[in-house]
């Protein structure tokens, strides 16, 4: 069958990856006659894909991977002829691509739906032969109690999966024989470390969707400086054996001992990971990661107000915890990994959905990156360009400050000129909420707290995606940055989550704000009148929201000036924007 556009997206989205090679050898051996072991693990592993779970057959009666359970579960009783599967072997033993796989599959289903699968007897024939489901939702609530049971028995029963991670945590613990782990390395050498950990993964994990992943050189991650030693990634096409942060999903640390002595050395190497990921994730709500140093583990959790851990534990003797951790680790949805499910990715886009000042739904297509940070714990204020006229801001901001959409609909009230209007506005989560039910007592005390270091200071910390090269952008990037060292300076003595009578960790509130109108931060002007005429409409846009709002901006930088159409900006050349440190 042809595939329509949706579906390809989709199959592109959930790749198959590398879940189809030990299979394929198998395959291979037995071109001349399939045998049932085999087709029953290549359905085994088509049904436990994640494409599986959102392409429907071609009825679209019933999900692929539903199908294909059943299928398994006949191809052991023998009604199917397995000449019907050659096709589709054909295509995997030769490598072919996911969407003929995928094709293949539909096409095999549609074909056996047709002939040889025996209709459910939850369905109803009709005289066109459709068979019509009996939906629990089409019972009124009059229907008795049995009934109702009965038709909802009917719509789980064929799509049911009971005790999968139980089965991964049996399998992970059977390697343990009740004093310590069996064949963990006595040297603790880290190669032999990785390959036990592989064997782990191999026995147990193998229908996981993650998998752990290692690089052992420093330029096997695109665009960064650095060794990765364990980490899981969301699966890729690539076969170039290069990885890159925005799939990275769980960061590891390796260190042959458990010296006390270099714990600091330790989470530095990581926090230096987790800003990768944090830098091509921006969205992203937190990052998992842990270290394994000699026998001892710690879990670690990194979100916009710093990192937090489970305490390190022997895994010899804390068995269950390591073998949580890896099996957790290698099967979490992508909202217990932190990932930004508040964004829809549809067709190759990403939407987001709002609420606009009149309390109606507003979605917005996320364009072009604008801004993003490279930091950790910041207000990870990150960019993008919202349809035509339009800029969507997330932020991390303390929940202590008056909120920026507040502060915007204050100064349009007020009648303030020259200051970015709200467009629509939402507030997702807060590190108070993703925090709830923990108890810190106490931050953690480094041996050394302040830190001496003889690299430079990193130019940059924001991140602006400019279409300025050259001279002036390197004029740029040195003017930036002598702004930003000032103003973090000026932030840090204002509010640095170090300061002995604050909070012992800051709860921020992370929202999406879609502001109007669009425009370029002032350092890419492109003239010098240009530059001229919009830092003049700036002065004059500060001068109404102090004079006329009432309000001080105490933010003024050439990140918070932006260059503007005045057709579409009220007159203005030049207006601010940010209102994160707005006081009234």
């Amino acid at each position: 069958m042809a595939l329509t556009e949706d579906q390809i997206n989709l199959i592109e989205k959930h790749p198959l990856g590398e879940s189809l090679n030990r299979i394929r050898i198998e395959l291979r051996d037995c071109t001349d006659e399939l045998q049932v072991a085999a087709v029953a693990s290549l359905l085994e592993i088509l049904f436990s894909a994640r494409a599986a779970y959102y392409l429907l057959t071609q009825d679209r009666s019933k999900r692929i991977a539903q199908r294909l359970f059943l299928l398994k579960l006949q191809i052991r009783e023998g009604p199917i002829e397995l000449g019907c599967f050659q096709p589709l072997v054909g295509l995997i033993i030769a490598e072919s691509p996911d969407s003929n796989i995928w094709a293949a599959v539909i096409d095999l289903i549609d074909t056996l739906d047709s002939s040889t699968l025996p209709v459910s007897t939850s369905t109803v024939p009709t005289i066109e032969g459709t068979p019509v489901k009996a939906f629990s939702s089409r019972l009124s609530h009059s229907k008795t109690h049995d009934i109702i049971e009965r038709e909802l028995f009917n719509e789980i029963k064929d799509c049911t999966f009971r005790n999968g991670i139980k089965k991964m945590l049996d399998g992970v613990m059977s390697m343990h024989d009740g004093k310590k782990w069996i064949n963990f390395p006595a040297s603790h050498n880290k190669k032999l470390i990785w390959e036990w950990l592989r064997s782990i993964e191999d026995l147990a994990l193998t229908d996981a969707p993650y998998k752990l992943h290692t690089s052992n050189t420093a330029n096997r991650f695109k665009e960064r400086i650095g060794q990765m030693d364990i980490f899981f990634q969301a699966p890729s096409k690539r076969a170039n054996g290069s990885f890159k942060y925005d799939r990275v999903l769980v960061v590891g640390k390796q260190e042959r001992s458990n010296n006390t002595s270099k714990f600091k050395s330790t989470i530095l190497q990581l926090a230096r990971y987790i800003r990768g990921v944090f830098t091509d994730q921006p969205t992203r709500r937190f990052v998992h990661a842990f270290s394994i140093c000699a026998s001892t583990m710690e879990l670690w959790v990194f979100d916009r107000s710093g990192p937090y851990s489970s305490g390190p534990f022997n895994i010899h003797r804390k068995p269950d915890m390591f073998a949580r951790a890896l099996v957790g680790y290698a099967t979490m949805n992508d909202d217990e990994m932190g990932l930004d499910t508040f964004i829809k990715r549809e067709d190759k886009h990403r939407y987001i959905t709002l609420e606009d000042a009149s309390g109606n739904e507003l979605r917005t297509r996320l364009e072009k990156l604008l801004v993003k940070q490279h930091a950790i714990v910041c207000r990870g204020t990150t960019c993008f360009k919202a349809g035509t006229r339009n800029v969507a801001k997330f932020s991390w901001v303390s929940d202590k400050q008056i909120p920026e959409a507040t502060q915007l609909e204050l100064a349009e009230e007020r009648g303030v000129k020259g200051v970015a209007r709200v467009v629509a506005h939402r507030r997702i989560t807060t590190i108070a909420d993703m925090r709830k039910g923990m108890h810190f007592p106490e931050r953690h005390r480094f041996r050394n707290e302040s830190m001496k270091s003889s690299r430079k200071e990193p130019e940059l910390s924001i991140d602006y995606q400019s279409d300025a090269s050259g001279p002036k952008r390197r004029r740029i990037n040195r003017l930036e940055s002598k702004q930003l060292v000032q103003q973090l300076s000026t932030a840090n003595t204002r509010q640095s989550l170090n300061n002995r009578d604050m909070d012992l960790w800051e709860n921020r509130i992370f929202s999406c704000l879609i502001v109007s109108p669009a425009g370029r931060i002032i350092s890419d002007f492109k003239t010098t009148r240009e530059l001229l005429e919009s830092m003049q409409d700036a002065i004059k846009a500060h001068q109404s929201l102090y004079v006329t709002g009432n309000v001080l901006h105490r933010d003024i930088s050439s990140s918070n000036i932006i260059i503007t159409n005045p057709k579409v900006a009220n007159g203005f050349k030049g207006m601010l924007i940010d209102l994160d440190l707005a006081k009234l």
